[in-house]
């Protein structure tokens, strides 16, 4: 007598191909995702001191008295922070906005090395705008007491990926690349 095991174990080639077929396309979806999450993530950071320096220089322009930006690492919030000053107190800011531990933010000389505001260190950005047209009065870099010839930008890094801020001396314009 010839019996069939009609109790099939096993998947066919089709239903194979089927299936990773179908894991591709959920992988891919989900690292797409991923990468517009931290290209999002990147643009808020950037945004963020950006419009920092805005406030300063809509500040100068608008109001009584000379405001400045002084960016570098707050050992109590232990993270990069902006802290925003009148007439060169830097002491006492009348606004700090602190910029969390996820990213990194950067300057570099002219030769190319980065000098990290996030650190603790003494690294830090300074500027201050003319009061009659609104240029750059002056854009200290410094580290450990040091002014660092910089190249005018603000480099803004997450997951790989950086983001310029382009500081323009002469007229106070500022923008990111």
């Amino acid at each position: 007598m010839n019996r069939k095991n009609n109790n099939n174990r096993g998947f066919s080639l089709i239903e194979i191909i089927v299936t990773i077929a179908i894991m591709a396309v959920v992988t891919a979806g989900a690292v797409s995702i991923y990468s517009l999450i931290n290209s999002s993530k990147l643009k808020s950071m950037a945004g963020k001191v950006n419009d920092a320096i805005s406030d300063v220089r809509s500040d100068t322009l608008t109001k009584e008295g000379v405001y400045g930006y002084l960016m570098k690492y707050d050992n109590t919030e232990k993270c990069c922070t902006i802290y925003l000053y009148k007439d060169g107190n830097t002491a006492n800011p009348y606004k700090k906005i602190s910029l969390g531990s996820s990213g990194r933010y950067y300057v570099k000389d002219k030769s190319g090395n980065p000098y990290y505001l996030d650190k603790v260190d003494t690294n830090g950005l300074n500027f201050e705008f003319e009061k009659s047209d609104g240029s750059f009065k002056f854009i200290k870099a410094t580290s450990s007491g040091t002014a660092i010839d910089m190249d005018n930008y603000i480099y803004v890094s997450y997951s790989g990926k950086v983001k310029k801020i382009k500081l323009v001396k002469l007229t106070g314009k500022h923008y990111i690349e």
